[in-house]
C-alpha cells in the first residue's frame, strides 16, 4: 500500500469525487448537527485514511476544524495511527 503526504484540499476533493447525494441524505438522520455531509461510504473513507500520511497533527486538526462529517471521521481514523 502506497502512503502519500496530502493536503486538506486534496482530501476534500476526493470526498467530493466520491460523494453520494442519496447517501448524504440518509446520513443526515444520523448526525443532524453535522456542518456538512458529503455522503461518502465508509469503505472509501477507510481507503483514504489508510493511504494518507498525516505529517504531525496539523492535517488532523485541519480536518476536524473543517467540520464535515467525513472530515471528522478521517481525522479520527488518522489520529488512531498515532495511538
Amino acid at each position: 500500500m502506497h502512503i502519500v503526504a496530502i493536503m486538506l484540499s486534496d482530501i476534500q476533493h476526493m470526498l467530493i469525487e466520491n460523494a453520494g447525494a442519496e447517501f448524504a441524505l440518509k446520513m443526515k438522520t444520523i448526525d443532524a448537527g453535522a456542518n456538512r455531509i458529503y455522503g461518502v461510504l465508509m469503505p472509501i473513507l477507510n481507503t483514504i485514511a489508510k493511504t494518507t500520511s498525516a505529517e504531525g497533527c496539523e492535517l488532523i486538526a485541519q480536518l476536524w476544524e473543517a467540520g464535515a462529517y467525513e472530515d471528522r471521521i478521517l481525522a479520527a481514523k488518522m489520529l488512531n495511527k498515532f495511538a
